[in-house]
């Protein structure tokens, strides 16, 4: 399997920079356990799906940057002839956006929606 550091730290970071400073680490670390909990308030499941949103929204945007960065980097590279790697990055930054979200960001969303529908209160649909 082949892993792009490069893709991964445009993905991860600006999630885990975003999230942090607008939520806390406890939040979302409970966020993390709400589709599994058993004594969940109404209240709490939404906070948690707004952080899953959150989540998802920033992954994406920096998904798009890393595409548009990759797309320099492989024009910047065509006079060298080595645009493989400007091309890696645009690629796979939207590669792993992908299987983050369709990894963890959706099975977690679908689990607190459940949950939600469950105990009859609307959730925040994008």
């Amino acid at each position: 399997p082949y892993i792009d550091p490069p893709s991964l730290i445009i993905i991860t970071l600006p999630v885990f920079f975003v999230l942090s400073s607008s939520y806390g680490y406890g939040d979302i670390f409970r966020a993390f356990s709400r589709p599994f909990a058993s004594n969940c308030s109404r209240e709490d499941l939404l906070h948690a799906e707004n952080i899953f949103r959150t989540m998802r929204r920033v992954m994406w945007i920096a998904a798009g940057i890393g595409f548009f960065l990759g797309n320099i980097a492989m024009l910047a590279m065509l006079i060298l002839e080595n645009y493989f790697s400007g091309f890696a990055v645009a690629v796979l930054v939207l590669f792993y956006a992908l299987i983050l979200d369709m990894i963890v960001i959706m099975p977690y969303m679908t689990g607190i929606r459940r949950k939600l529908i469950e105990s009859g209160a609307p959730s925040n649909q994008d």
